[in-house]
């Protein structure tokens, strides 16, 4: 059997580097816009609009952060990608959230975005959301 020469790999430092960077700037630009332009956030308020602006900015985390650890412990584990059906309910759940965040951002953020499109898309929203929300707790 052959030996397997592992010089040819490169170090993944920078792009762990890279990407928590990435959480950080992306993190702290929606917590300042969500600050300066939509009345701030809160987890207890009478206003609604602070209990809501917690959603997007926990969307962000999770989507960069969980997705990355995610990913990253499959590759220094030499886990098999696909392996298992947790494997294949985890890659479900972050296509959708994925899709789910694009769509949502076309929808809901995109200043273009028609406000007949916006009411249709939203019970689209929920529904996609409940359906994470199920997934989720079965691939873990």
């Amino acid at each position: 059997m052959a030996i397997k020469s592992r010089s040819y790999q490169v170090s993944a430092t920078p792009v762990v580097v890279l990407g928590q960077l990435l959480i950080i700037s992306v993190a702290t630009l929606v917590f300042v816009w969500i600050l300066k332009f939509r009345e701030g956030l809160a987890f207890k308020s009478a206003n609604q609009f602070k209990l809501f602006n917690l959603h997007p900015f926990l969307m962000v985390i999770g989507f960069i952060l969980v997705a990355g650890e995610v990913f990253k412990f499959q590759n220094e584990t030499d886990t098999p990608d696909m392996y298992t059906l947790h494997s294949w309910l985890g890659m479900i759940a972050i296509c959708l959230f994925g899709a789910q965040w694009l769509l949502a951002f076309f929808s809901f953020i995109f200043p273009r975005a028609e406000s007949s499109s916006r009411a249709g898309y939203r019970p689209w929203h929920v529904f996609v959301a409940v359906g994470l929300t199920v997934v989720l707790p079965g691939s873990y």
